[in-house]
């Protein structure tokens, strides 16, 4: 379909990684593998500090991931981010492993299976902020929110969206995903502006990790984009 509208003409601008191997005329992408570094990292940075803080000689801690859907390539790649950001600290581990698709029933659920398995859970991260809320709601229910670190992804503004969760202390942090439409239009615009415009052939667009700390100062400064 791609091929048959740039036969005819049709500029064409893809929003995935997989399509930046010359299938689209331009690219606009994320890399859903930088996504989940950056929620470990996350992560791992706040289990220092705890280390730190109680005087322990070893950072250690305790895991869970819910994805949204294991099968799908943008949870493989936020999965093999994640996972290697872990391996910096070998005291800590994934103890629990499990898809919600992409529902916050499904994912607190998945969090209360998770604590009667494991009893003790440090961290979470959760692909995306309505199952990070998911969790939070689940983990009040159990009593352990107040020692329990819950990171999401996207990090989008408006009534009930991630950013406002954050606000609000009903998740702790969350990796922002662009959006790439946006961008995207920024592009439409300037060649409909300047005819002699020719648009690179991929932008990649970096997330970024919001927390209460950054939270205003981030916003304030604009959210990184490429040069058109």
């Amino acid at each position: 379909e791609i091929s048959a509208l740039r036969q005819a003409g049709t500029w064409v601008i893809g929003l995935d990684a997989s399509l930046n191997d010359g299938t689209c005329d331009a690219v606009v992408y994320c890399d859903q593998k930088k996504i989940g570094s950056a929620a470990g990292d996350l992560i791992v940075s706040a289990l220092k500090r705890k280390a730190q803080d109680s005087g322990a000689t070893e950072v250690t801690g305790r895991v869970v991931q819910i994805q949204g859907d294991e099968n799908h390539p943008a949870c493989r790649a936020r999965n093999e981010g994640f996972l290697a950001a872990l391996k910096a600290q070998p005291g800590i581990v994934l103890v629990h492993d499990a898809p919600a698709k992409w529902d916050r029933a499904n994912a607190a659920l998945r969090f209360k299976e998770a604590l009667n398995l494991q009893k003790n859970i440090d961290a979470v991260y959760a692909h995306n902020d309505m199952m990070a809320m998911g969790v939070s709601e689940a983990s009040l229910e159990k009593n352990v929110r107040e020692n329990l670190l819950i990171v999401g992804t996207d990090g989008i503004t408006g009534p009930g969206a991630g950013l406002q969760m954050l606000r609000r202390s009903q998740i702790d942090a969350t990796i922002h995903h662009p959006l790439l439409v946006d961008f995207a239009w920024r592009i439409i615009e300037k060649m409909a502006k300047e005819p002699a415009f020719k648009p690179k052939a991929a932008y990649e667009i970096e997330p970024v990790a919001f927390t209460p700390k950054n939270l205003d100062e981030r916003l304030s400064a604009g959210l990184p984009v490429p040069p058109l």
